[in-house]
């Protein structure tokens, strides 16, 4: 479970992809693969996000499905041994973040406010139960929703690859 909690907050292991290009036409390929954020819906599914030399940060759209747990990768372009790399993990993106350790934060202050009441009343005995419970609902939020996109690190993956023209990552190959 802590292993689950840990991947889901910091992200998955770092992974790799090799480019066949030079940093430039990696860059340009990235870029043609996938679409920039726009306040619109695209029509079809698509990696959507930004693509530079400095930065990449792509996350999986589908049309009429709506998932604030889903997936970010987060990564960038290096020149490794003669090799364009882009290296990268898949996480939770920066607002989900802060919008859970909000109410963890929350869940965990209200249980600790309220053990004191809870110890001299005995009509408030279960109110730091309310604190356990909404505690356990965002975990199991948390976890539903990321298993709802559990396809979408493969399937960024496979258009990252696509794009790079690279037959595997480098994590991949060393297995």
């Amino acid at each position: 479970m802590f292993r689950w909690v840990k991947d889901l907050w910091v992200g998955s292991e770092p992974v790799e992809f090799i480019s066949a290009y030079d940093l430039m036409e990696s860059v340009t390929r990235l870029k043609a693969a996938t679409k920039r954020w726009s306040l619109f819906p695209v029509s079809e599914q698509a990696a959507v996000g930004r693509v530079s030399e400095t930065r990449v940060s792509l996350r999986r759209v589908i049309p009429m499905i709506g998932n604030s747990f889903k997936p970010v990768f987060t990564g960038r372009f290096k020149v490794a041994h003669g090799q364009v790399v882009l290296t990268g993990r898949f996480g939770l993106g920066w607002f989900v973040k802060l919008f859970m350790a909000y109410w963890f934060g929350f869940c965990v202050l209200f249980i600790v406010l309220s053990l004191p009441a809870a110890a001299h009343k005995s009509a408030a005995a279960f109110t730091p139960l309310a604190g356990v419970g909404m505690f356990a609902l965002g975990f199991g939020m948390a976890r539903l929703f990321a298993w709802f996109s559990r396809g979408d690190p493969p399937w960024l993956s496979e258009v990252i690859r696509t794009a790079l023209h690279a037959p595997g990552s480098a994590e991949e190959g060393q297995n």
